[in-house]
């Protein structure tokens, strides 16, 4: 290395020097580094913000000055086991105000690994802290406003049940003592009404029950072509009303799978519900198969051949309350929140819920579950 070669390489030290010189200073962190005695070498603009010192108050005095004891015996043994970073938090008082700081502490080692000093750099948390805390009550806060929410809902779910089983039965009554067809007609229309109204008290209440954290599931090893079979008859009924095809593909096979199945009943209720409601020719049909793209998944498939969505209502499908706002669905029954139950129940457990639609062309939804291994069966 000649002369020009040193002259080149002293200019490009001095140069990169000058650089983090200038970016140390202008950081939001405190730096500070020591000595291994625990004599401050260094101490940037933050530091001085921070700790209430300047540098010229600092440099060449031990950094106990400046608040932090530290114990240099622990980094030099710290340095020899190689453990070269540690962290922590302490708190002062400045100006009248408890600040509290994050403190990551680095060792210094000089070219033969032997223990030269540290490198503090210090963040003041103290709003950071605060804004914690803050979130935490506010978090405790909402928990506990929904769990009430939950109770109220259920004691008013409670109050209005026995009522309106005495209504219901009334209407009963008397489309059993009279002929009167008239009459019979608006009993049905009481008995309609009472049921729509306990059907949508009891969607409410359970996607409170969600909200609050309070569903609680009894899982068991289950088939769900089995669970399926079980469920059919009143949607076929339905469709049947509606001069509809109604199919269950049933290829005896066992599809097992872990759940509880009321959570399986309430998921694949109120997808068909929905299927039925928003059909009005062609058909439903429901299958169950195994997933092309992982063999340790399954699927129930629900397709039909509905009024279909388009992709702007798609977007906000699962939303509860949410109904689309278009001339085939404003004289439908219903609250808009089957499928946002339907949607909660499947992130729960871990499932996926697929949909595929077109507006006017009827509607695709895929239940994506892992598969069940009877080799686990031991271990449940």
């Amino acid at each position: 290395m000649d002369a020009t070669d040193i002259e080149r390489w002293t200019s490009f030290v001095q140069q990169d020097e000058s650089f983090f010189k200038f970016l140390f200073e202008h950081l939001e962190d405190a730096i500070i580094t020591t000595s291994c005695d625990g004599t401050v070498l260094y101490w940037n603009a933050m530091a001085t913000k921070l700790y209430g010192f300047s540098a010229e108050e600092m440099i060449g005095n031990p950094i106990e000055k400046s608040g932090p004891v530290f114990d240099m015996s622990v980094f030099e043994a710290n340095s020899k086991s190689g453990n070269l970073v540690t962290k922590g938090e302490w708190s002062k008082e400045i100006d009248g105000e408890m600040r509290t700081f994050n403190v990551v502490t680095t060792i210094l080692q000089n070219t033969q690994g032997e223990f030269s000093g540290i490198m503090g750099v210090s963040k003041d948390i103290t709003v950071q802290k605060k804004l914690d805390e803050e979130l935490r009550e506010a978090l405790t806060t909402a928990d506990e406003l929904s769990k009430m929410k939950s109770a109220y809902l259920s004691n008013l779910s409670h109050e209005i049940k026995t009522p309106m089983a005495s209504i219901i039965g009334l209407a009963e009554l008397i489309q059993s003592t009279t002929a009167n067809e008239e009459v019979n007609n608006y009993a049905q229309i009481q008995k309609d009404s009472c049921q729509r109204l306990l059907a949508t008290m009891e969607s409410i209440l359970e996607m409170s029950k969600m909200d609050s954290k309070e569903a609680r599931f009894s899982s068991k090893v289950c088939n769900i072509n089995e669970i399926l079979q079980d469920l059919m008859a009143p949607f076929q009924a339905l469709a049947k009303k509606k001069n509809l095809d109604f199919t269950f593909e049933d290829n005896g096979d066992k599809v097992l799978v872990l759940i509880d199945p009321f959570v399986l009943n309430q998921i694949v209720t109120n997808i068909l519900s929905n299927a039925v409601k928003y059909t009005n020719e062609g058909g439903i049909h429901i299958t169950v198969k195994m997933c092309d793209e992982n063999i340790n998944d399954g699927g129930i498939i629900i397709k039909d051949t509905g009024i279909g969505m388009d992709d702007e209502f798609l977007k906000k499908l699962f939303e509860p309350f949410t109904r689309e706002e278009r001339a085939e669905v404003k004289d439908k029954e219903g609250s808009g929140l089957g499928l946002s139950i339907a949607y909660q129940y499947v992130r729960m457990l871990g499932w996926k819920l697929e949909v595929h639609t077109e507006k006017g062309h009827g509607s695709v939804f895929r239940v994506v579950f892992p598969l069940f291994d009877p080799r686990e069966i031991t271990k449940i």
